[in-house]
């Protein structure tokens, strides 16, 4: 009876043992899992934040596309004023009415314009727009 009893003990020991290793194997699973699971984490976290960083950046290349094409308007606009003041300082000169004060506005009109294109000419479009011009 003692056998047994000894073989019982020694069986349930072993079973016990066996128990032990299974939960330390599962244990071992379990914080793989987890390391996998902060890993996928992450790269959902950093292809998310890709996606609006590509957002945002389509957002500015409108915008930049935007500015260039005011840049043009501007300088359009601009050398414009300047034709129609070029012209009519010639024909005030031609008619000798460069004096009056409708010729004073002219050419404040073509020393703006001139002033407008010679930034133009210096400055880069985005450093004039920087500047709120």
């Amino acid at each position: 009876m003692r056998q047994t009893r000894d073989k019982k003990v020694e069986k349930m020991r072993l079973e016990l043992k066996g128990m032990n290793e299974s939960e330390e194997k599962m244990k071992e699973k379990a914080m793989e899992m987890r390391e996998w699971r902060r890993r996928v984490e992450r790269i959902e976290k950093g292809e998310s934040e890709k996606k609006k960083v590509k957002e945002r950046l389509e957002q500015v290349l409108k915008r930049m596309d935007l500015m260039e094409k005011k840049g043009v308007a501007v300088f359009t606009i601009c050398v414009g004023f300047e034709a129609i003041s070029v012209v009519a300082v010639f024909l005030g000169k031609e008619t000798s009415r460069a004096e009056m004060p409708g010729g004073a506005l002219v050419l404040l009109m073509l020393l703006i314009s001139s002033i407008f294109l010679c930034s133009f000419c210096v400055f880069d479009e985005k450093e004039l727009f920087s500047f709120g011009l």
